[in-house]
């Protein structure tokens, strides 16, 4: 669905592009997102998590990203262009980095109106602006993911994310709503 920008002349852009065609079926596995906001975690997990039913790992940098489990590459990769203390470039790097994960579909998100050319920038498989719609999320999802069975409700364990969470530099994993999330 198209959005509209406002500031100068006005224009439309979609909220979802891929950059690359998918070469593979979607296949089981988390996604990963890593963003700095707390509500954008909070939405995210709840969407694709609770309401969707995919297995979702998240974090408020790339570091702890790959801290979710290490060994185990995610199905797909939700990246916030901006964090805070981190360079865009620099998350990239960290990720594609680690073992296996370089095969994972790389989304990158923002609210920058020159989204398209810097996922080009960073060889992203494609882009999410900000603000973006939550029916191109679940697109997303289904594209690149197998969703699982969704946990019951016992399984829930730890706190949903808070500003808090994100202004302590130690942060340890811990799982929400059977999501792992990184916790003081």
């Amino acid at each position: 669905m198209a959005q509209r920008i406002s500031g100068g002349v006005g224009y439309q852009r979609q909220s979802l592009r891929y950059l690359r065609p998918v070469a593979r079926a979607p296949r089981a596995g988390a996604i990963l997102l890593i963003d700095d906001c707390p509500a954008i975690l909070t939405l995210l997990i709840t969407l694709l998590g609770e309401i969707e039913g995919y297995p979702v790992r998240a974090a408020h940098c790339a570091g702890a990203g790959i801290h979710t489990a290490p060994h185990d590459p995610p199905a797909l990769i939700l990246l916030d262009l901006r964090l805070s203390g981190e360079s865009s470039a620099e998350s990239v790097r960290l990720l594609r980095a680690c073992a296996g994960w370089a095969a994972s579909p790389l989304i990158i998100s923002s609210g920058h109106q020159q989204i398209a050319a810097l996922a080009r920038e960073l060889n992203a498989d494609g882009y999410l602006a900000k603000p973006f719609d939550l029916d191109a999320v679940s697109a997303l999802a289904r594209r690149y993911v197998l969703p699982a069975a969704a946990p019951a409700a016992s399984a829930r364990v730890g706190t949903p994310p808070t500003s808090e969470m994100f202004a302590n530099p130690s942060v340890t994993m811990d799982t929400w709503g059977g999501r792992d999330i990184v916790q003081p």
